[in-house]
C-alpha cells in the first residue's frame, strides 16, 4: 500500500470515530511526502506539511516510530493480525498511557504545561548523561 493511501485511511478512519483527524503535519525531507497524490490529499482535508531540517526533531520521530513499530510486532507476528487499524487504538494506549519513555521519565499522557520544566530537565539529565558515556 503506498504511503498516501495509508494516510487517507487513517484520516478517514479518525473523522468515522468522531476524532479530529491532524490538520499539522511535522516530516523529515523524505520523497514519499512530494508527490501530487499525497499533496492532493492534504488539500482535499486542508492538511499543512511542515518539513523539519533539525536533525534533533528527525531522531525523535524516528525514535518513536520506532518504539510504535515495536508494539505492534506482537499482534502482527504472533496473534498474526495484518490489520494496522485493529490494533492501532490498543498501540496508542500503551504507547501513550503504560509505558514510561525513558527520556521524560514518564508516559506521554502525564505531561503538561505545568510540567514542562520538570521534562526539559530530564531531557537535559538524559542528554548529559550520553555524553559522559565514552565512545570508542
Amino acid at each position: 500500500m503506498a504511503f498516501s493511501e495509508a494516510f487517507e485511511i487513517i484520516i478517514k478512519f479518525s473523522e468515522s470515530q468522531n476524532h479530529k483527524p491532524p490538520n499539522l503535519i511535522l516530516t523529515d525531507e523524505e520523497s514519499k511526502y512530494e508527490n501530487k497524490y499525497f499533496e492532493s490529499l492534504l488539500n482535499n482535508f486542508n492538511n499543512k506539511i511542515y518539513h523539519s531540517q533539525n536533525f534533533k526533531k528527525s531522531v525523535i520521530i524516528d525514535i518513536c516510530n520506532h518504539t510504535l513499530n515495536n508494539l505492534m510486532k506482537v499482534p502482527y507476528e504472533v496473534k498474526n493480525n495484518i490489520k494496522s487499524i485493529d490494533i492501532s487504538q490498543n498501540v496508542l494506549d500503551e504507547y501513550n498511557f503504560k509505558d514510561k519513555h525513558r527520556s521524560i521519565v514518564m508516559t506521554p499522557s502525564e505531561v503538561n504545561k505545568s510540567k514542562e520544566n520538570l521534562v526539559f530537565g530530564n531531557l537535559q539529565r538524559v542528554k548529559q548523561k550520553r555524553k559522559q558515556i565514552p565512545s570508542w
